[in-house]
């Protein structure tokens, strides 16, 4: 079995595994309040890069990112930030996307990995040390790792992701440091790393990230840094998963970001924001309507997540 060292996580406090009843609604002002004078760093695939620019739309205004933003890749700009190395626009494994922004007294980063550790990685973590030095990184790596890198894809992250761990220790060790887990796949996928000839791999990839998530939690806490369990929150917003079955809606995209900033604001100690509920609008109970049945559809999903706990 490939994740024979995979263990159930029993519930941990707060700052380890976040599973939060009640997630504080951000609006600009608070964000640019939470994060002033901050350097904040997002390293990962598209469902990070996703969040990245949530963030920044969200430091301008309290809208809602329009879904083409979350679509698009190697802009130049969006909203206001810097395409700082631009790669081809290709699905291989040596796809580069960096970006900067640095607005409101806020400096956010992000960078584009298709593997949790590799010398690319290790090049941007020289980085952090030579001047960075971020006071939040928040990071996932997973479906590029197990699919894209040979027949020993899960082994190699296994030590990758330990190899990792051990290096923002010694780096970044008053950073907050946040893993995000994988969020849920459809039974049906496509996306940018899902190449033709790994077609195979659709059918049973959203069980590897059900297990590889609990693995990477038992490794990053014992690591002494916390995780954020997208997957499990996200179970419950499957509606709002994109048509590829790999990436999320803007308001899945927004619910996370909310998640994120309210660990942010814990750790900080920054008190919550309090803005009451958010109100559901018409178009948006007509949405849940729409989508009673591919809801009623992936039940199947969420059954299996609840037994055990892309590139655009």
């Amino acid at each position: 079995m490939f994740w024979e060292a995979v263990l159930c996580c029993p519930v941990r406090c707060l700052f380890k595994i976040q599973k939060m009843d009640n997630i504080a609604v951000f609006l600009t002002k608070d964000l640019k309040k939470l994060m002033k004078n901050k350097k904040i760093i997002f390293m990962g695939d598209s469902n990070i890069r996703a969040i990245y620019k949530d963030f920044l739309c969200l430091m301008k205004d309290d809208r809602i990112i329009p879904d083409r933003n979350l679509r698009a890749k190697l802009e130049d700009s969006v909203f206001g930030d810097r395409l700082l190395n631009r790669g081809e626009k290709t699905n291989a494994r040596v796809y580069r996307e960096e970006r900067r922004s640095t607005q409101c007294h806020v400096n956010v980063y992000f960078y584009f990995i298709t593997k949790v550790f590799d010398e690319y990685v290790e090049d941007v973590l020289s980085r952090l040390r030579r001047g960075v030095r971020p006071d939040v990184l928040i990071v996932n790596s997973f479906l590029w790792d197990i699919s894209r890198w040979g027949a020993d894809g899960v082994d190699t992250y296994k030590r990758n992701l330990n190899h990792l761990m051990d290096r923002l220790q010694s780096l970044v060790p008053d950073c907050l440091v946040i893993w995000m887990t994988t969020p849920p796949l459809s039974k049906n996928i496509r996306g940018g790393f899902l190449i033709p000839d790994l077609e195979f791999l659709k059918y049973s990839l959203r069980f590897h990230v059900l297990e590889g998530n609990n693995f990477a939690s038992e490794v990053v806490i014992n690591h002494g840094f916390d995780v954020v369990d997208a997957h499990y929150h996200l179970q419950h917003q499957i509606h709002r998963r994109a048509d590829d079955g790999v990436h999320w809606k803007p308001k899945a995209v927004r619910f996370i970001l909310n998640l994120l900033l309210s660990h942010i604001s814990v750790a900080f100690n920054v008190p919550l924001p309090n803005h009451g509920p958010p109100q559901v609008t018409d178009d948006e109970t007509q949405e849940s309507g729409d989508q009673a049945a591919t809801a009623s559809t992936s039940a199947g999903d969420q059954q299996a997540a609840a037994s055990t706990s892309g590139t655009y």
